[in-house]
Parts: C-alpha cells; sequence; structure tokens
C-alpha cells in the first residue's frame, strides 16, 4: 500500500488553531439549529482541521468557514438518510466496542478530573484558554497579569496535567492520549463528571471540545518530554501582581475548608431550594459621567476601551454620554480604560471602571482635540533625533474638581522626534495651563505653555556649555578607544556619550534631577554593559569641589557574576524560582526610571528589579556585578517564600541555597472591622512583600512590590488565606470603600513604619487576625483666598496626623500634608477618623476648624 503527501498544503498550527477557536464557536452558532448542534460543529471543524489542513497560501479563516458551512448542512439532512448511508459505507471495525466506549468514557473522566483538580492559578488558567477560547495577551488583561505569566503558567499546568495522566496509566502515554479525543459516533455517550454530575456529551462539548479536545492538542504537540529551561534574566514587567477582586464578597461558609486560592471566585454553597440556588445576582453596570477638563458635564461624547498603549488608535464605541454627562451600561466583559473615542475629542483623565463592591462612579474627563507638528534643532539648526517630547498636565488639574476621581487616571501623551529631528503628536488634549517639555541628552530641558505654541513650530535646544559653567568629558575602555552610549552619571543626573565618547554637564541646572533631588554631586561614574565602571571624585578645593576643565573616565575590565544552584530542604533542585542581588545600587535617574548599576552592566535598562529564573536543575547565574560581596535572595513566585544568602562574593560558581521546609503558615485567618467595631465586606485581601529596594547612597528610592492571588472578606468580614511565608511577607488590603493598609509591614528606615502597630504577621494569632481600616471618606479644601495658605492637614481625636491620598486609578500618592493649588486643594481622601483641619502656609499654621466626615461621600470645606 502507497501513500501520497500533498506538498502543497502543510499541518495547520496548533497555536493557529486555538486563535480561531472563539471565531468557529461564534460562527457555528450561528448556522446550528441549537447549541448542542453548535458544539458538535466546533468538534468536527476543530478535528477536520487537524486532520486535513487547508492549501498553503489558502485563507485560514475562509477554508475554516467552508468547513463549518459543510458539517452543517451534513447535520440537518434527516437522520434516516444519514444513518442510511453510514451503515452502507462503515466498515464492521469502524465502530468501537462497548468496552472501548467505556475505556474512551473513563479517560475522559479522568482528563475532566485532572483538570478541576488543578491549584489555583493553574486551573483558571487552563478554563478561560481551553473552555472559554482566549488567548492570552486577552487573559493577561482580565487576570491584570503580564502575558508572559499566563503562558508560564499554562505551560506548568499542561505539564501536571501530563504527568498525572501518565502515572495513572503506569506512564504509557499513547495509552491514554489516543483515547482523549471523543469519535464521532460517541456523540450520544453520557460522560459521568465530578462530583457525581451526569451530562450528555453534547451538552458536555463545552467542556470535552474545548478543554479535552483542545488541550489533547497541546498534548500531541508536546507529548516530548521538554528539555530544560535556561537560567535568562528577566524583568520586574513580567512579575505576577494580585488580580484585583471584582466579585461580590462570597458567603464563606465553612471557613476551615476553604480554598485560599479560589474564595474570591467561588459563589457560596447552597442547595437546590435555597434563594441563592434560584435568584442570579444581579449583572454588574458601568456608570459613570464625562466632564471636560474644568469639571463640567458633556454630553453626546463616545468612548471605548483603550486598547493600544500608545492610544494612536482610537477605540470602538462603548457608549455615548447623556444629556448630563452620564453613562449607565452593561459592565464589559474585558474591562479596560475608558478613553475617548472618535476624532473631536481627545482622552485628559482616563477611566478605570470596577465592579468591586462599593465602587463609584467612573470619572472620564476628555477635551478638544489639538494637533501639533513640528522639528526639534539645535543652536546651529542641525537636526536633534531621539529628542523626547512629553504633554504635561497643569499642577491644579485635578484641583478643578469636586466630586472623587480616585479611579481617574492622567493621560501623559509623549513622542520622540525622528533623525530628520521630526515629531508629530496626532491628538492631544487642549487643557488650560498644560504645557509641552522636551528633553534630549547633552541639552538643557525645554519647556513652554501649550497656549503659547502654534502648529507647526520648531523647537531649539541649546547645550549647557552655551550659557553657564559645564563638566565635560570622554570615556573610553582599557586600550583608551572611545566608548559610544556609555551612561555617565553627575550626582543623580545622567547622560549617554555620543559617537566620540563625549558627555557635557551642566554644574548648576535648577531644574535637573540634583537640584530637586537635593543631591550634591561630588562624584562622576560611567558604566556600560560587559565593563567594570570607571569613577572620579570631584577634586576639593576649601570645601567646594573643582572639578578640571575636562574629565577622562576609563572602564575597567568585564564585569563578574555569581552562579549556583537552589534546592529543597531535602536537596531536590527548585526550577522555576527567582534569584537577584538584593542590595545592587543606584546609579543616576534614567528616562524610564531609577539605573540600577548591575543591571545596566548586565545589559538590562528600564527596570530596578530584575532577577534570573532557575533552570530545572535548580540552577542560575547573576551578571553584571562588582568585585564585592552580594546578598541574594531567592523567591518562590507561587507563595512570595524568600530566603536570603549574606557575604556572597562575585565570581563564585557554587552558591548553593535551600528553600526552608517549614517557611509557610499553612493558614492565614481573621476578620475586617472598622475602627467602631463593624465587619467591612468586599476587601480584597493578599499577600504582598517587598522584592526589591533600590537605594541611592543608602536611601530607599523606590521599592519593586511583589503579590499573589488573594481573596475578599465575606458579609462578616471574614477571610481565609493558606499557604502564607512567616516572614518578608504582609497583607494588603484595598477595597473602594478602606483606605489601603499593608498589615504587618514594617521597612526599616522608613517613617511611615516607624509606630506601626503590627510589624510582622503575629504568629500567635495567626488564625484568629483582629485587622482594622480606616474607612475612606474624600475632602476638599476651597480658600477664598489663593493667599491664605499653600497646604492642610488632618487630625484625629487624639490630634495626631492623618494621612492623605491622592489616588490616580491602582496608584496613589501619599503624606500627611496636601498640598492647595491656586486656592484648592485636589479631592483627597482620609479617615472617617478625622476632626480637625490644620491650614498652613509654608511652615506656620494658620488656622483650625473642626470637621465631620462621612464615608463614601465628599465633603466640601469652604475657609
Amino acid at each position: 500500500m502507497t501513500s501520497t503527501v500533498n506538498h502543497s498544503s502543510q499541518p495547520l498550527p496548533v497555536q493557529a488553531l486555538l486563535d480561531e477557536a472563539v471565531w468557529i464557536r461564534s460562527l457555528a452558532r450561528r448556522l446550528a439549529r441549537d447549541a448542542a448542534e453548535a458544539d458538535d460543529l466546533v468538534q468536527e471543524t476543530l478535528v477536520s482541521a487537524l486532520e486535513n489542513p487547508p492549501d498553503r497560501g489558502q485563507p485560514r479563516r475562509a477554508w475554516l468557514a467552508i468547513v463549518v458551512a459543510n458539517a452543517a448542512r451534513a447535520l440537518r439532512r434527516s437522520g434516516s438518510r444519514r444513518e442510511a448511508r453510514e451503515r452502507v459505507a462503515a466498515r464492521p471495525e469502524a465502530l468501537p466496542s462497548t468496552a472501548e466506549l467505556v475505556e474512551r468514557a473513563l479517560v475522559q473522566r479522568e482528563l475532566v478530573e485532572a483538570v478541576l483538580a488543578l491549584d489555583e492559578p493553574y486551573r483558571e488558567i487552563v478554563l478561560l484558554r481551553f473552555y472559554e477560547g482566549l488567548p492570552p495577551r486577552t487573559i493577561a488583561r482580565r487576570l491584570q497579569i503580564p502575558v508572559d505569566t499566563v503562558r508560564t503558567r499554562l505551560a506548568r499546568a499542561v505539564a501536571r496535567l501530563r504527568t498525572r495522566l501518565d502515572q495513572q496509566h503506569g506512564g504509557k502515554r499513547m495509552a491514554w492520549l489516543a483515547l482523549v479525543l471523543p469519535p464521532p459516533e460517541a456523540a450520544s455517550l453520557t460522560i459521568p463528571l465530578t462530583g457525581g454530575i451526569l451530562l450528555n456529551a453534547k451538552l458536555a462539548a463545552l467542556t470535552a471540545a474545548a478543554v479535552l479536545a483542545v488541550v489533547a492538542f497541546v498534548f500531541l504537540r508536546s507529548s516530548e518530554p521538554a528539555s530544560p529551561t535556561p537560567a535568562s534574566a528577566m524583568t520586574a514587567s513580567e512579575v505576577p501582581v494580585a488580580r484585583p477582586a471584582s466579585a461580590p464578597a462570597p458567603e464563606l461558609g465553612s471557613v476551615e475548608a476553604a480554598d485560599a486560592r479560589t474564595t474570591a471566585a467561588r459563589p457560596p454553597s447552597a442547595d437546590a431550594s435555597s434563594p441563592a440556588a434560584t435568584v442570579a445576582a444581579p449583572a454588574p453596570r458601568l456608570r459613570g459621567v464625562v466632564l471636560d477638563s474644568e469639571g463640567r458635564a458633556l454630553s453626546g461624547v463616545p468612548f471605548g476601551i483603550g486598547r493600544e498603549k500608545d492610544g494612536k488608535v482610537p477605540p470602538s464605541p462603548l457608549g455615548t454620554s447623556g444629556a448630563d454627562g452620564r453613562f449607565d451600561l452593561d459592565f464589559p466583559a474585558e474591562p479596560g480604560p475608558l478613553v475617548a473615542s472618535g476624532t473631536e475629542w481627545s482622552t485628559v483623565l482616563s477611566a478605570l471602571p470596577s465592579s468591586a463592591p462599593g465602587a463609584h462612579d467612573a470619572v472620564l474627563v476628555v477635551a478638544s482635540r489639538l494637533h501639533l507638528s513640528g522639528f526639534v534643532v539645535d543652536a546651529a539648526g542641525a537636526p536633534v533625533e531621539d529628542a523626547r517630547l512629553a504633554f504635561e498636565m497643569p499642577e491644579d488639574l485635578r484641583p478643578r474638581f469636586t466630586m472623587d476621581i480616585d479611579r481617574s487616571v492622567n493621560i501623559r501623551p509623549e513622542t520622540r522626534s525622528d533623525a530628520d529631528g521630526r515629531f508629530e503628536f496626532s491628538q492631544l488634549p487642549r487643557v488650560r495651563g498644560a504645557k509641552l517639555t522636551v528633553s534630549a541628552n547633552g541639552f538643557d530641558a525645554w519647556q513652554l505653555s501649550i497656549e503659547e505654541i502654534a502648529d507647526p513650530f520648531t523647537v531649539v535646544l541649546t547645550r549647557p556649555g552655551e550659557h553657564s559653567e559645564v563638566l565635560q568629558g570622554i570615556v573610553v575602555d582599557a586600550q583608551g578607544t572611545a566608548v559610544e552610549k556609555a551612561h555617565v552619571a553627575f550626582g543623580i543626573e545622567t547622560v549617554r556619550t555620543d559617537a566620540d565618547g563625549r558627555f557635557v554637564f551642566s554644574l548648576a541646572d535648577p531644574r535637573g534631577f540634583n537640584a530637586r533631588w537635593k543631591v550634591s554631586a561630588t562624584l562622576l561614574r560611567a558604566i556600560k554593559a560587559g565593563f567594570l565602571p570607571a569613577q572620579m571624585d570631584a577634586p576639593m578645593v576649601d570645601g567646594q569641589p573643582r572639578w578640571p576643565a575636562s574629565v577622562t573616565l576609563r572602564l575597567g575590565t568585564e564585569s563578574l557574576s555569581i552562579s549556583g544552584r537552589v534546592k529543597a530542604r531535602d536537596g531536590e533542585p527548585r526550577a522555576g524560582l527567582r534569584v537577584w542581588a538584593a542590595d545592587s545600587e543606584v546609579f543616576g535617574a534614567g528616562r524610564e526610571g531609577p539605573l540600577v548599576l548591575e543591571n545596566v552592566l548586565a545589559g538590562i535598562e528600564g527596570r530596578s528589579w530584575s532577577y534570573v529564573e532557575t533552570d530545572e536543575d535548580g540552577r542560575f547565574e547573576i551578571r553584571g556585578l562588582l568585585p564585592r560581596a552580594y546578598v541574594l535572595r531567592a523567591q518562590d513566585p507561587e507563595n512570595l517564600l524568600m530566603i536570603e544568602e549574606s557575604g556572597v562574593d562575585a565570581g563564585r560558581d557554587d552558591v548553593e541555597m535551600r528553600m526552608p521546609a517549614d517557611g509557610l503558615f499553612l493558614r492565614v485567618a481573621g476578620t475586617v472591622r472598622g475602627h467602631d467595631g463593624t465587619p467591612v465586606a468586599g476587601v480584597s485581601i493578599h499577600p504582598m512583600c517587598d522584592s526589591y529596594r533600590a537605594r541611592f547612597r543608602g536611601d530607599v528610592i523606590s521599592t519593586s512590590h511583589d503579590a499573589v492571588d488573594g481573596v475578599v472578606t465575606d458579609s462578616e468580614g471574614r477571610f481565609v488565606l493558606q499557604s502564607v511565608p512567616r516572614s518578608l511577607v504582609y497583607l494588603r488590603l484595598d477595597g473602594a470603600e478602606i483606605l489601603p493598609l499593608e498589615y504587618g509591614r514594617y521597612a526599616e528606615g522608613d517613617p511611615r513604619f516607624a509606630n506601626a502597630a503590627v510589624k510582622e504577621l503575629p504568629r500567635d494569632e495567626i488564625e484568629s487576625l483582629d485587622i482594622r481600616v480606616d474607612r475612606r471618606a474624600h475632602l476638599q479644601i476651597q480658600l477664598t483666598d489663593p493667599a491664605l495658605g499653600d497646604r492642610f492637614r488632618l487630625l484625629d481625636t487624639k490630634g495626631d496626623a492623618i494621612e492623605l491620598s491622592v489616588f490616580e486609578g491602582n496608584n496613589r500618592r501619599e503624606g500627611m500634608d496636601a498640598r492647595i493649588v491656586e486656592g484648592r486643594s485636589p479631592v483627597v481622601s482620609g479617615s472617617d477618623r478625622g476632626r480637625t483641619l490644620v491650614l498652613l502656609k509654608g511652615e506656620t499654621e494658620v488656622g483650625r476648624r473642626p470637621v465631620t466626615l462621612k464615608p463614601g461621600e465628599t465633603t466640601i470645606v469652604p475657609w
């Protein structure tokens, strides 16, 4: 018997088929007579796509549409004719025996049980990917985690499923793999599922087709053992973060048996006769208002969900504001920031909608669209490439609003000039008092009010040496060759060398980082990936730095590394753990934030916290290190369990770190209450840690947090968590009705936690915690005379200052004082414990007034 290979077609990639699953299901539902028939069409299409791929070059969707349509026509033919044809055409061996059907059903049930038995977050990822048919990027947006985290969890979930089924079948993978896909003859088979529920195969096709079949495709493509994953550098952008709770607070029922990782998503248990079993919870609504940049309601403004990071592609309209600027819609299936749509309006403050309990209305702020373009040149008229042009909102923007805009986020448009110095902003918002700032390497910053700019216009940048005293020089390597694009730091200020290795700084730039951070610049350093740093201390004359007319900085030889292994206490290697140098140092201020010296030496920029991941043998290597001893940390990303190893000399390749066997609290439980003792429902709680603290000259200037999924308090304020590390981890409490609390967090040297009542999780009462929170109230100060004051404080009944916060979506700025700009403060969040307002001008107290703050309301205080 001979076979013929069709060279005009090729197997359809499994990932490509997965990406089309939702589209196939949508088409099938339109062509089928009912949902069960649609599920049959989906199964037939998936199988056909694998067995008979389209011709090379044939449009994929056009071919899939034909497959679905053909299957639909076949299913519509009369049952008798179809049965007659099948009896004539079928071969005796085509029909499986009863024993084969039972075996196939048992294996399918095993796979379903294996999927449902997965620990979170793996079960949720598998169901979203293969049951709902969502692509990884959509899952990442829905769960608010990096897309690489989604792919990592999927890979681990599939590996766990394969391992479990291999073990159940004596290590013979093909013995169960051939039985996973249900054949067409099994269309009427009843499949027993977990918990004794019996579902007809057509009704279970969403599980059988989307979970069994598609997971089986993954198995078929990855049945060979995976090769070890080498350790590779990872950045903070790939770090999983906790997903905010968006569902109503569940009733915990038996809290002793609650699964910590799924409590937030699992509905309360109920029998068939209970109201909860028959009455569905009301669907969440998306309510809000559209305002202009002066705080006035706007009608007829279309808006949608922002998808593009740069905002250049307007979203499809989701809704339009009504006569009073308000809107009330079904909550979107894939929520995201609300932004202006169409061609007339541009976004000033996007709105982050929330369906969490107690969430306030979304506030979207827009302005008429402005187009700006032009050139960036130097004093000689030569184009300046890669100049950064940033649109900055005025300081008094938020004080213009008299309502809570906690979930509204500043839009910060920016662009860069091309090789000809050309730039363009296609959709800037026309906001009173906004400014355009231009900066470029080796030039002084330029700024101008938007009202003073006409389209098009030219920005002329000047170099520091053209009008002020400067520090200049050159960076070379060990052989004396000029080094291009090396980073040079003068205090906290940084520039990059040009093609000739040269750099220049202004010794007294009032708008520079040194002036803003009050840094005395007495040290000059240069770094570049692959080299050891060069540095020069300022020559001192009469206690003042006196720099020479020109400086040469000579880079050293190659930087060092540390490598080793991370193992469990029993000696087994631990794969997938993060390892990093906890005491690396900040070199200077970069465009995207702090520049960490070791990161730059390792070729990693743009992130302060970066780490490597252990491979299958537990091995890791950290590069870009200086010749000194380091503090290493290793962390399990699944539960944040960390260990620390001090005094590790750079250059070592034999480091061994051991994860503790008893480093976790198996169960953490308690109740969240207000200061009056009443329980607070709907509070999200998740374990969190300070993984990395960036330091400049010993002072912490930024902190990188990490978190894992948590739970939501029930109607009695109760919660249960499992597998929480005993040390270096605290509980983050958040919600629309409370001020955020980091329970058990203590950061040495941080004044916010100097008097913290709880500095770590209390071990003696770890299963009966009583956590007290501040209920969130809003207030705004409006001065009759703007000259009266520039700041205010809020005091409690004891006369102690209460922290005030300005929220911007998921971020916030907090402090004991709140600013007053042009006679008005922004609407700030404070505690309901506040009783007295203190008005300040500079360091002088102007006066005091009593105040009563109500949670969930905004109190306007005229003065």
